[in-house]
């Protein structure tokens, strides 16, 4: 995989006092019996960054970001967050440091509400992920978080409507709504802009610049058509905590 991650680079907000870098990849590479998904990736993100990984189809950016996330197991190289070796650790415990994702298909309930997706992204986060048989509440602390995500991406207004009424680049601003609902300390953006038009990619574009300040770093990947693409490739941005 020939990757570019000079692209899609936000201003350092950190000055010349930077701390350790909070993702760490070290010729990372992928294979599957005699194809070499991805070969030896290196790449560093601070907090308050933005990484574009811009490549042609099949150049391994979507396998590059499923190692980062954890859902596949580099072959060889490493893989640190926030200075811990994570390169043999799965999904699910990355999720629990603070590792967001979207996915390049879309993964939503399109039978059901907008707000009630962001409901069960949060829910799926916490401590009671399994305890669907609760009453869900309007104004409870789920109900509050996921209003505040649908504010952040710009569809406040739908929150009532059903998923399968939207657009598709309103179904993408939904995916990242429920990304940021677990208030992720890295988010991953696999190809947000896929499939959308040129007015949907300005919004998307605006929508990732505009980030609160909790998500300044990100890191994405993407097929580009032109330069103005490479801001909406895929992004792993980093929520800065601190």
């Amino acid at each position: 995989m020939a990757a570019d991650t000079t692209t899609a680079t936000a201003p350092d907000p950190r000055g010349s006092g930077a701390g350790a870098p909070v993702l760490v990849i070290d010729e990372v590479g992928k294979r599957y019996g005699g194809v070499q998904a991805v070969d030896g990736i290196s790449l560093t993100l601070h907090a308050g960054e933005r990484i574009g990984v811009i490549g042609p189809n099949g150049a391994g950016k979507t396998t590059l970001f499923k190692m980062i996330a954890g859902d596949v197991i580099p072959t060889s190289g490493s893989i640190q967050l926030f200075a811990k070796d994570v390169t043999r650790i799965g999904a699910a415990r990355r999720a629990r440091m603070g590792v967001g994702r979207t996915f390049q298909i879309s993964n939503l309930f399109r039978d059901m509400t907008v707000l009630d997706n962001v409901r069960v992204a949060a829910r799926g986060g916490s401590a009671k992920a399994r305890v669907f048989w609760w009453p869900q509440r309007a104004n409870d602390a789920v109900s509050n978080r996921a209003i505040d995500a649908l504010a952040q991406v710009g569809l406040h207004g739908r929150r009532d409507d059903i998923v399968s009424d939207l657009s598709h680049g309103e179904q993408r601003q939904l995916e990242i709504a429920m990304a940021l609902v677990g208030e992720p300390q890295i988010l991953l953006l696999d190809e947000p802009a896929a499939g959308l038009s040129a007015v949907e990619r300005v919004t998307l574009k605006q929508l990732i610049e505009e980030l609160p300040a909790p998500c300044r770093s990100c890191s994405s990947s993407t097929t580009c058509r032109s330069p103005s693409a490479s801001p909406t490739a895929s992004c792993a941005w980093r929520t800065d905590g601190t």
